[in-house]
Parts: C-alpha cells; structure tokens; sequence
C-alpha cells in the first residue's frame, strides 16, 4: 500500500527522510519516489534484514527490478531506523542512520510523486517523515566537523583499519579472551550510562521548555505546541513542526471543502463532518490506557485518541478556522468540548464519542458513572490549557503505573511538578515513590520542601520521621 505526500519535488535534487520500524524483520516498509501514483515508482526500504533500492515498473512482481540490495551493520535488526534518499538528476543516494548504503545511476523513472509504502501484509511504525525540495549542495547527512573530530580522538587510542588492529592484538596478545570480554561489558555499560543521560538531559529541556509555554497568560499559550511538547518528552525524535503544520493543513481542508459561508454553529458541524465521518478518528474504546492514545501526534497519525486528547485536536482545529469560544469542560472521568458562541446556544461536543452533541442533562449523567456525588456541568469552569497539559499527564501518570510500575512513572510526576512548583500533593507523592523505589536524595529533597513550607492538610510528623528515616 502506498501514502502519497502532498507536495511534489518540481527538480532536482530533492531530499526525503523517515524513521520506520518493522514489526518483522520479513516484512518491508520504507520510501517510495518518483512515482506516478499509481504502479511506477523507485523504493528504498529495509526487508530480511537487507536494505533494497528497487524500480517497481508495474504491479507484477516479475516487473520489479532490485537495483541494489546490501547488508549492512548500521541498520538495526528490530529497532527504528532512519531511512533518507537524495535523488539528483544522474544520481540516487540512500542512507541508512546517516550512513550512505547504496548508489544508483538509475534514470528510468524522473520526477514524480514521493511518499512511504509498505509491502505485503508488512506491520510497521513510522514517524517524522520529511521532504526537503530544496536541499544544500552537499551530500546530507554527513558527519559534523565536531563529530569528525571526536572519531579522530577515538581511533588514535584504537584505530580501526586493518594494519592498527593487528599491531594492537600483537600489543595484547598474552591478554586473556575473558579480560578483553569483560572490558567490552564495561564498555557496553558506560554506553548505556551515557544514552541514560541522555534521555535524562532531553526530559530536563522539555521541563523548561513545557513551564515555560505554560507560564504566559492563558491568551498566549500554545495548547498544540504544549500537547506536543508532552509527546516529544517520551519521542525525542518527534519533529513538533511537522505535526503543527499537519494541523494547518487539515483546517486548510475543511475551509477549502466545507461551507464555512453559515454562522459558527455550522463550521462547528463542518469540523465534526470532517474529523468523525470523513476521516474516521474515534475514541479508543477497546485499548483505552495505551500510552499512544495520550500523545497527540500518535493520535493524528492513528486517527484514535482519548477524550482529552481529541479535544485537544477539536479545539485547535476550532481555532484555526476562526470559531471562538471553543473550550474543554473537565467532566470527572470524562472530557468534552464546549462551544459557547456570544448571545448563542452553548453546544457539548463529545468527540470521544465520534462528536454526538449532549445536554448539560446528559453531560451531568455521564459525569456521575464515575463519581458518587452529582456534578452540574452548565456552571463548571471550563479548562484552562495549563489544566488540560497537567491532565494529559496525570492520565500518562496513572496508566504507566498501572502497567509498568512506580519507577516509570516518575518522569510525568516530574513533569508537573516542573508546571506547578507549589503542588504539595504531588510533592509528597513524589517523595513517597522515590523513598520506595530508593531514590533517597529526590525523597529527602521533596520532604524537605515540604517542612519548610509547611502546607495545611499534610501531616508534618509522618514526614519528619520519615526524613529521619533517610
């Protein structure tokens, strides 16, 4: 099956990049271009384990030619990696994670559309696809002179041509297999210490960057880039651009295909039309704590999401074409959309449920399957965008824990705590799993500033002993 991108190369060169997972190794799934819609197009893609660039001349098998087909250690058996083709007018180059793999005259098929395709009944994951028409002159994806320089360091310690490697195994010979061994475990230790801290360091930036998107007045917070921002804490390699730009696309859509000549309410039906009945995204009924549903690029990608997380989209959406008053109504156990228009009737949207408009009656109803007491939606404060980031990740929060364990869910605590710094409940709840886990420095931290602000309702002396305890 192929998906065309939008925009066409009008000449050469142009470059295209994705990041592609196989859900087996025997299936394949990767780039597609120069194609012609339909039967005719070249494919660059991983499958048994080999990289192929292929010209698919027609829809028989017998009408496909391989023109490469390498192996290669920098693709990664079972793991995400980045597939990235530059074609020029006499030229074809694919890489594999940033290193050139294959070289192709080929000249049969010209320019054409580009895209991504999978083959068979192939399962696989994709993200951060991009097309760039106007690359620099140079070779992409070429290593920067930093990098260059680090390697160079490197390889003078341990070179890695023939002659370097002999000399040094001459140098070492009476060192046993097992000390050369164990050197490498160390080695593979530190590598995962570093890629650790790593991960550690990008999770800090997105701290900073999510408290600081959401300390601006409410006008000027960016919910898109901030839901985003949530998403890319767990997907270092998500491309927040992209996915906004998918956005604007998708409001250019309904504008250029639906009336947008009636009043508010009708572009409000215009919006649930397009999302619900022509493009079929849906509450995740059957698979409701995934992770995936809680990460808004996922949820545009697979078209599935949470309340939430669909309102988030609605409500970005709404904005985009203009319709004011939009909002998100914080039900207990639910979540919809409220559209409030000046002097007009207010509409409730539940986008979970493919955007069915309810009653303030049926809102109540709903609220009470998951609370005892009554809940009175028409006089509920609608949620502000800092409510609704700290709600995706409490639901982030509770659902890793569910399935993954305390220690998993640590990061989302993090990350609201980051957003509101004065939360003494989430303080202690912090400062409780970390004791448990045997974080002593973060639980000692947290019980600490929670004695010297001394906020009403905590029971201070359980916290003193338990800072005694340390």
């Amino acid at each position: 099956s192929l998906c065309h991108f939008h925009q066409e190369p009008s000449t050469f060169p142009y470059e295209l990049k994705v990041r592609v997972k196989l859900g087996d190794e025997s299936g394949a799934a990767g780039l597609i271009f120069g194609s012609d819609g339909s039967e005719r197009q070249y494919g660059f893609y991983p499958s048994n384990g080999q990289l192929r660039l292929t010209r698919f001349d027609g829809p028989s098998v017998y009408s496909w030619n391989i023109l490469s087909q390498v192996q290669t250690p920098h693709y990664r058996l079972g793991d995400w990696n980045t597939l990235s083709v530059r074609h020029e007018k006499d030229r074809i180059s694919c890489f594999v994670n940033g290193q050139l793999v294959i070289e192709s005259k080929d000249r049969a098929l010209r320019l054409g559309q580009v895209g991504l395709a999978k083959f068979r009944d192939t399962q696989a994951d994709y993200s951060n696809f991009m097309f760039n028409p106007t690359p620099a002159e140079k070779v992409p994806f070429e290593p920067d002179s930093d990098l260059t320089q680090l390697l160079a360091k490197i390889q003078t310690h341990l070179g890695d041509n023939p002659s370097s490697m002999q000399a040094l195994s001459a140098s070492i010979g009476d060192q046993s297999p097992d000390q050369l061994q164990d050197l490498a475990e160390l080695l593979e230790r530190r590598t995962d210490q570093i890629r650790r801290l790593a991960l550690e360091s990008h999770r800090i930036q997105i701290q900073k960057q999510l408290r600081t998107e959401l300390k601006q007045s409410e006008p000027q917070r960016n919910l898109l880039r901030a839901a985003l921002l949530v998403a890319k804490h767990d997907y270092p390699e998500l491309n927040i651009k992209a996915y906004e730009d998918a956005v604007n696309r998708m409001a250019g859509d309904i504008r250029d295909y639906h009336s947008t000549e009636g009043g508010e309410s009708d572009l409000i039906q215009s919006l649930i039309d397009f999302l619900f009945k022509e493009n079929g995204y849906h509450g995740s009924f059957s698979d409701y704590e995934n992770a995936a549903n809680s990460y808004l690029n996922k949820v545009i990608d697979d078209r599935e999401g949470l309340p939430i997380t669909l309102s988030v989209l609605f409500i970005e959406l709404a904005d985009r074409l203009g319709i004011k008053h939009v909002t998100g109504l914080p039900l207990p156990g639910h979540f919809l959309v409220k559209h409030q228009p000046q002097g007009g009737k207010v509409a409730l949207i539940d986008v979970f449920n493919s955007g069915k408009q309810l009653t303030f009656d049926e809102a109540d109803a709903l609220a009470l399957q998951y609370q005892v007491n009554n809940v009175s939606s028409e006089y509920m404060a609608s949620a502000t965008k800092r409510d609704i980031i700290i709600r995706m990740l409490s639901n982030l929060r509770y659902f890793t824990r569910s399935n993954s364990g305390l220690r998993d869910s640590l990061p989302y605590l993090d990350l609201m705590i980051a957003i509101d710094e004065e939360d003494a409940g989430l303080r202690l709840e912090r400062a409780t799993i970390c004791l448990r886990i045997g974080r002593r420095d973060m639980a000692r931290s947290d019980f600490e500033w929670l004695l010297e602000r001394r906020p009403e309702g905590l029971q201070l002396d359980r916290i003193r002993e338990a800072l005694r305890s340390l």
